[in-house]
């Protein structure tokens, strides 16, 4: 097992989590971003950070230096243990960018062909990225896009698909950013589907593509959304402004999203839910797990009362 810590490194357990020890104690702490194990060989890891992207071949005992820019995700092709996706920063242009290793890691490629490209430089803002693959379609590729191609978008830019390995891409619901609109082009990062209120950029942010269907996906930001239909389309279904009420409640703020069979992982600021279903019903699976935050702290003319509101696992 291995976890990252914001500003506290990389931490790996060969006990189940029984005890931990730090395997990058001669890197620079970073704020990690991501952190990927090859399922060919557990002692490849790699991990993005808000600074640079590192690649170690003997289960961290040593480190590579694969990227200098801020890295958002890794990802390894769902047959191909040879093919590595990665995302990083660009600054000069703006945006996110997608290379793809064929050769284990050893080098990586740019594949920017229909790739997405800010409509307007001196507004545009690069906030992250995340990448979805799926084994049932083993060369298909979802990327989906946060932070502002033109003035007045709110932080959606949309979702880039790919179907050949990311040789070429395309965008399946333009335009890129907004205007936005609840029904057929909502903002999926933002508090409310037509694009107003706040979002909270990457720190909610996921993707996972269904192991049956690869046309589903989930999309986690301040909401969950699923789309049916290869991203063309989306409805909310849990946390803010969600008119699914079917399967039930999915606390708001959903930092990570996992998929294996029918079972899908969503981890969010109220714990963790599992669903055996594709998402149709779920239920908590954070039994153990304490937390509570107490919000709006204040007093009134009782100066020996104070009161404050409990939340995130108080009401997750």
């Amino acid at each position: 097992m291995v976890a990252g810590l914001e500003a506290g490194g990389l931490f790996k357990s060969i006990d189940k989590g029984l005890n931990w020890f730090l395997i990058t104690p001669e890197l620079p702490v970073y704020t990690i971003n991501d952190v990927k194990i090859a399922s060919s060989d557990p002692n490849i890891i790699y991990f993005g950070a808000n600074k640079r992207i590192y690649k170690t071949t003997n289960g961290g005992e040593s480190w590579t230096q694969v990227f200098l820019e801020k890295s958002w995700d890794v990802c390894f092709h769902p047959t191909n243990p040879d093919v590595v996706y990665m995302t990083k920063h660009n600054s000069s242009e703006k945006r996110s960018e997608f290379f793809r290793s064929t050769d284990g890691g050893n080098t990586f490629e740019l594949k920017d062909n229909g790739w997405y490209v800010p409509v307007d430089l001196s507004y545009a803002d690069d906030i992250g990225s995340r990448i979805g693959v799926t084994p049932t379609q083993p060369d298909l590729i979802y990327i989906s896009l946060i932070g502002q191609s033109k003035q007045d978008d709110n932080g959606w830019i949309g979702i880039y698909k790919s179907t050949d390995m990311g040789d070429s891409w395309s965008n399946p619901n333009p335009p890129d950013g907004g205007p936005y609109n609840t029904t057929t082009h909502p903002n999926l990062a933002s508090i409310n589907p037509n694009g107003t209120g706040f979002h909270q950029g990457f720190f909610d942010f996921a993707i996972t593509v269904s192991h049956n269907d690869p046309d589903k996906l989930w999309i986690g930001c301040l909401a969950l959304s699923q789309s049916d239909d290869g991203g063309a389309s989306s409805v909310r279904i849990g946390a803010y402004n969600s008119g699914n009420n079917d399967i039930g409640w999915i606390h708001p703020d959903i930092q990570d999203l996992h998929t294996l069979g029918d079972d899908v992982w969503v981890c969010c600021d109220g714990g963790i839910n599992y669903s055996n279903d594709e998402l149709q019903s779920h239920e908590s699976r954070k039994y153990g797990i304490y937390g509570s935050d107490f919000w709006g702290f204040g007093s009134g003319w009782n100066e020996d009362v104070l009161v404050g509101g409990r939340y995130h696992n108080g009401n997750g």
